[in-house]
């Protein structure tokens, strides 16, 4: 039977450029294996022992991150640049650049892909990363999107609160288009009643009387009715 394999315990610190790795697991005296020895140890050991120490970074490191398999380490520093070290032996494995033009305040790898982190800065803006390959996948500016926003907003691409998300330009297209469909109906009701003017004034050739027709009131309207009274008036004053 193998004996049991004591649990290791390590924690990765950084000071300005440099980061440090320590092993932090308690170990009783040689030859000791009474349980009030360790406890004692547990309870009084405050010492570590430092593993290795690095300086990979090229400015003051803002936050460490450790992958989530433990087996590697990632250091955001204020030039902008994540650096990506393998652990235990601190080693340097990738550099990314290129992603902020400020300080790099925070960098994560992602949980369910390996190989991929995510990093912000105080540029706001937000790069995603291979780091297996050292290469940007996706990079956003808030910057750029507040300044599209407010772009929108001065052309007035902004939903109306009558309309319930109806305005900007489709709201307007949609008003235009139902402004040119009522102007054809509201002028053929209008040329009607000035269609039967003319019909209704009709002259008899020959012998200098007019002939009136007859005049539906209820189908022309008041409008064509009235025009109707003069040619009956010159016809009793030739008679």
């Amino acid at each position: 039977q193998q004996p049991q394999q004591q649990p290791q315990y390590r924690m990765l610190a950084a000071a300005g450029t440099r980061v440090f790795l320590f092993d932090l697991t308690l170990r009783s005296r040689a030859g000791d294996t009474s349980s009030a020895t360790a406890a004692t140890a547990a309870a009084t050991a405050a010492t570590a022992t430092l593993l290795a120490v690095v300086e990979h970074n090229s400015d003051e490191i803002s936050q460490l991150s450790v992958h989530g398999k433990g087996e590697y380490a990632a250091a955001a520093d204020d030039s902008g640049e994540v650096v990506i070290m393998q652990l235990p032996s601190l080693r340097l494995f990738k550099t990314l650049r290129g992603g902020h033009t400020s300080l790099c305040s925070s960098a994560l790898f992602r949980p369910h892909r390996p190989w991929e982190v995510l990093s912000g800065g105080l540029d706001a803006c937000i790069a995603l990363w291979d780091m297996s390959k050292g290469r940007r996948l996706a990079h956003h500016s808030m910057l750029d999107q507040m300044a599209r926003e407010e772009e929108a907003a001065a052309r007035g691409d902004q939903p109306s609160a009558a309309g319930g998300g109806g305005g900007g330009k489709k709201g307007g297209k949609a008003k235009k288009q139902q402004q040119q469909q009522q102007k054809p109906a509201s002028a053929s009701s209008g040329n009607k009643a000035q269609a039967a003017v003319p019909a209704a004034a009709a002259a008899s050739p020959g012998d200098g009387s007019v002939t009136v027709p007859a005049v539906d009131a209820e189908a022309v309207g008041p409008a064509a009715t009235e025009p109707a009274a003069a040619p009956t008036a010159n016809a009793n004053a030739n008679a």
